[in-house]
């Protein structure tokens, strides 16, 4: 069996941690771009998507369609303007996923009195966690900008929210990017020395080729 996961917010050691904790009948790939439509911020792939797009709304064909240098272009200041939104989700990911309480308690009949002391126990602790996680608020988030910053210029295309920047771009020339039923069509419009080598060897390793 085979699991494909978009990485998310998931940094090395949660990832480290998922791949321990999977099934060992089952063969595990995290991406490494934060999701998957990443793999489609191809400009000369989403240029011919936004001609075909326009030509198929009837807004001037050909003629109105975008270069791949203003596309490639475009990708980029988008993706500037979403540099502070791939640190605030990571930032809240760290520090705002559930905090979940000890109930590993031994079975049998318990007297109300352990019981209450048992549960305050446990809302205490995660109180005391949550304190902690406030304190270090402002020293997370410049842990996390300090890490984005070091890997921007050569990894933004795999950290920004894809699917956001996709549309985003498409806004710009007039047309809209549909998760559901734009994705398929601009990943055909691939070449195939555009699909990078981590996906190849996941599709290799699927189709056992």
């Amino acid at each position: 069996m085979w699991c494909v996961m978009e990485r998310d917010e998931r940094n090395d050691e949660e990832v480290e941690k998922l791949e321990r904790s999977i099934d060992s009948k089952v063969r595990l790939f995290v991406l490494k771009a934060r999701e998957i439509e990443n793999y489609l911020l191809v400009p000369r792939a989403l240029s011919k998507f936004i001609r075909h797009k326009k030509h198929a709304g009837n807004q001037g064909g050909q003629e109105a369609a975008p270069s791949v240098e203003e596309v490639n272009r475009a990708m980029n200041d988008i993706a500037e303007q979403l540099k502070p939104l791939v640190i605030r989700t990571r930032v809240t990911h760290q520090l705002l996923s559930p905090v979940y309480a000890e109930r590993e308690w031994d079975g049998g009949h318990v007297e109300d009195d352990v019981i209450a002391e048992q549960v305050e126990a446990a809302i205490n602790a995660q109180r005391a966690e949550l304190d902690r996680r406030q304190e270090m608020v402002k020293s997370q988030i410049q842990a996390v900008e300090r890490g984005v910053c070091e890997q921007w210029d050569t990894c933004r295309m795999q950290m920004v929210p894809g699917e956001e920047l996709l549309d985003r771009v498409c806004r710009l020339f007039g047309v809209r990017f549909h998760k559901k039923r734009d994705a398929v069509r601009l990943a055909a419009m691939l070449e195939p020395g555009e699909v990078p080598d981590e996906l190849r060897g996941i599709i290799r390793d699927i189709c056992g080729v």
